[in-house]
Formats: structure tokens, sequence, C-alpha cells
């Protein structure tokens, strides 16, 4: 499919798109299954999935890790981008750094990694994460933009080999900050079934 639609950086555009499920899946197997109350509730019978319900709150919360979801992958898919610019070239996979030039796809994954990091905070305000996520995340985050930003600082010489580190550790980014969700909610809950503290 990359290799016929022709759609400048569609490979990056659409690849994060899987990563999305995660997030909407999450919702539907958690969000609506917990009791909800209030004027903003929505409730309806769906076929093979039950009764579902959820509050229009718990929905914007979705989207907003839908979005940090996004952010956060595409934003590692750049650099890689970057180092596998002289293949995807010879396949015709369309990539920003393919379509746009690989300084431009260094700022623009820089931009993205950038605004997951608000995301990931605002998903901390409005959700029941706490300061055992918030804490670390900000620290990954400030990792992942220093590095980020020596990318696109580099020569273009160094852009290729810089792309590969970003990239990689991109994806540890987002990763660990999943993770750091599930350990944020898994502790919270034994806290709440246990009451260690």
């Amino acid at each position: 499919l990359k290799k016929i639609i022709k759609i400048p950086a569609y490979s990056e555009i659409f690849t994060p798109v899987q990563w999305l499920t995660v997030a909407m899946f999450g919702f539907l197997a958690v969000w609506t299954t917990l009791p909800v109350d209030g004027s903003d509730v929505v409730a309806f019978a769906a076929p093979l999935l039950g009764h579902i319900s959820f509050s229009f709150y718990a929905f914007q919360n979705m989207i907003l890790l839908v979005l940090f979801t996004y952010f956060a992958d595409d934003a590692h898919d750049l650099p890689e981008g970057i180092h596998d610019v002289d293949g995807d070239r010879r396949m015709g996979v369309k990539t920003y750094a393919t379509s746009f030039g690989e300084k431009t796809a260094a700022k623009v994954s820089f931009i993205m990694f950038f605004i997951s990091g608000p995301l990931g905070v605002v998903l901390f305000i409005r959700t029941c994460l706490s300061l055992i996520f918030l804490i670390p995340f900000l620290v990954i985050w400030g990792y992942i933009l220093f590095y980020s930003y020596k990318l696109v600082r580099a020569d273009i010489d160094d852009l290729k080999k810089l792309g590969k580190i970003v990239g990689r550790k991109g994806f540890d980014y987002f990763l660990m900050s999943y993770n750091l969700m599930f350990i944020d909610i898994f502790l919270q809950t034994l806290n709440y079934n246990f009451r260690f503290f």
C-alpha cells in the first residue's frame, strides 16, 4: 500500500494509526465497564459488545490518549525514516524524509515529541494518574527532547546515524510512557484493595 499511494509522507502519517487501537480498545475494555453516573453519560447496546456506557468526560480522555499515542509514535518514526531515506527512495516509499528532506523530517519529529509532553501532562491532570507517572514521564520526555534537538542541529552527514539512535530512543520513550501509566494504575489498584499507604 505504501508503494501504491503517493501522498507525501504517507508512510509516517498513517503508520501510527495501528497504535491508536491500543488507546481505543483500552477505552472500550476498561472505561466502558466502570459504573458511570452524571448528566454526560452515553449508553447504548452494541452488537457483540453488549451494553456500553461511558461519560463524555472519559471519552475526551480517550481522545487525549489517542493524540498522545499518535504524536509520540510518529515522532520516533520520522528519525527512523531519516536513517532509511536511501532505501525508502529506491523503494518509492513516501516518508517525511523522502518527501520534504531529512532536515524537515528532523524538525517535524522534534515538534511531535514536544507536543506529546503537554498531552501527557494533561492526561495526568484529567485522569487518575499520579506523580508515580508524572515525574518519570517528565524525565524521559526531557531526555528524548534533548536527543531530538541534537538531531535537528546535526549536520547532514550525521543525520542518518543520529536518526537511528533517536528513533530507537523515541520508541523507548513511547513504550515507557505506557508502562508508566500501567504501573501507576496497578499500584493505585493494589493500594485501594489492600491499603498499603
